[in-house]
């Protein structure tokens, strides 16, 4: 529903609704694809190797969500298309194995995660990394993403292997801050 209500607004600018993939890791969830803390007024260090990521913000009118966000990497182990996007989506360069690998830039996914990518390399609004924003709401005065945008990955796998990496792990609710 979430993604129902929120497409026709963004797609107004270009964008699409997305998500952040989490796992329920040591009672938090971990969102294992975006596991830096993004700085919302500032660049955020060192995202892709020695690259960081400005967080672009999307302002909007609505109760519940205070405004959206482009996180460094949308991937989100899925595509949603209504009829118009997967009639661009099949005549473009995301859809073709080959031609898809130079849409992914600095990200370098492997063939199974562009086969998800849906169109959010295609058309890309000036001053955007890609299509997929995820909703973010205040709560006790600190900025968290929204529940919609989340969506569980239902294994642990991940975030075992971002353990043995780092020696903490970044819980969702601690995504963004105003560092």
């Amino acid at each position: 529903m979430y993604w129902v209500r929120w497409r026709p607004r963004l797609k107004r600018l270009g964008l699409e609704p997305g998500f952040v993939r989490y796992e329920n890791y040591e009672s938090r969830k971990i969102p294992f694809d975006n596991h830096y803390p993004y700085s919302l007024i500032r660049e955020t260090p060192s995202v892709w190797g020695s690259v960081g990521f400005i967080v672009p913000k999307i302002l909007v009118v609505d109760r519940g969500i205070n405004f959206f966000v482009q996180l460094a990497n949308p991937y989100y182990g899925g595509m949603i298309l209504d009829q118009e996007a997967a009639d661009r989506y099949i005549r473009s360069d995301s859809y073709d194995p080959e031609k898809s690998y130079s849409r992914v830039g600095i990200r370098n996914w492997p063939i199974a995660d562009r086969s998800s990518m849906g169109l959010a390399f295609e058309d890309v609004p000036l001053g955007y990394e890609h299509t997929r924003c995820v909703p973010v709401h205040k709560q006790d005065g600190v900025y968290k993403l929204h529940p919609d945008g989340l969506i569980l990955h239902d294994d642990v796998k991940y975030s075992e292997q971002l353990s043995k990496l780092h020696r903490t792990l970044l819980d969702c609710d601690c995504l963004l801050n105003l560092n």
